[in-house]
């Protein structure tokens, strides 16, 4: 009798472990990615400019970097406004703004 109320526990203690992974997720996809993305926007963004200007709009090595740029933006419709109006259009990378900050609301966190 022991033995099952010990599982019990256990089972219990699988089940608080995986909503604890699944609610820290969300944490970071939607609330807690910001500082982190913003840092990370702040360093690659030198890179990108030069990567294009060297080597064109159109090369892997820019692409590779736009998307990495355009998955720091949060999951969901913020992400799909940032790519649209920043990644997809050929001009588009222009329009980005040297500080994260900067972007206008919907787009970035």
């Amino acid at each position: 009798m022991g033995s099952s109320k010990d599982m019990s526990i256990v089972k219990k203690a699988g089940i608080a472990g995986r909503i604890a992974s699944v609610g820290h997720f969300v944490y970071r996809q939607f609330i807690g990615n910001h500082k982190d993305a913003n840092e990370a926007y702040s360093r690659i963004f030198p890179t990108i400019k030069l990567t294009i200007q060297s080597y064109g709009r159109n090369s892997n090595e820019a692409s590779e970097l736009l998307k990495i740029l355009a998955n720091l933006a949060p999951a969901g419709a913020i992400r799909r406004n940032f790519t649209k109006r920043y990644i997809s259009s050929s001009e588009g990378w222009l329009k980005l703004p040297k500080n994260p900050n900067d972007i206008p609301y919907g787009f970035w966190y």
